[in-house]
């Protein structure tokens, strides 16, 4: 629990150096929220989103943040990290972002695309013969909506589990791929 709240404290600090960051930066033009288009320029992204997995029939949570730089009015491409919950088990995600406005409106449509690699955090779970990891491969397709400084998107993830069982004597683990759906909450800046 303590490694949590260490990483989620460590991901909100950097969210707001890296906020004075982008926003005093002299390469970042001034973006409107209205009817005009994306500027270029250092932009951030932080969203919260929780997950649902039909194939487990649990609830997952992830933390995320992404850095990266708005092209033109359409394209952003970036990097990010995240946190993902599932029971007692915990993976940091590292991914590259891509997002492509369809829109320029007070409203802007969008798609948005991740993928990386899932690192575990621990592997403990309510049995001690018994682990469960998330790691892997990452990869999340999702679609949105950014209205203002706001964004609310709705899309769904591939994680993968590891688990390992020990008894009697002997020893298995089991890899497979999961899905998940997920809606997600976020702030630009």
């Amino acid at each position: 629990m303590k490694q949590i709240i260490l990483t989620l404290g460590i991901l909100a600090y950097c969210s707001g150096v890296f906020g004075q960051m982008i926003h005093g930066s002299t390469l970042i033009t001034e973006r409107s929220y209205h009817n005009e288009p994306l500027q270029t320029g250092l932009r951030g992204f932080a969203e919260l989103s929780p997950m649902y997995s039909f194939e487990n029939d649990a609830f997952l949570m992830e933390i995320s943040g992404t850095y990266g730089f708005q092209f033109n009015s359409w394209f952003y491409a970036g990097v990010g990290l995240s946190v993902i919950r599932w029971d007692d088990s915990y993976g940091l995600p590292l991914f590259a972002d891509i997002r492509i406005y369809a829109g320029q409106r007070k409203i802007k449509p969008y798609f948005n695309l991740r993928a990386g690699y899932v690192a575990s955090l621990n592997s403990e779970y309510y049995d001690p013969g018994y682990t469960k990891r998330i790691k892997g491969f990452y990869f999340s397709p999702s679609a949105g909506l950014e209205i203002g400084r706001f964004n609310l998107s709705l899309g769904t993830q591939k994680l993968n589990e590891a688990t390992q069982r020990d008894s009697y004597g002997e020893s298995y683990t089991r890899d497979y791929p999961f899905w998940t759906l997920f809606w997600g909450f976020g702030y630009n800046f």
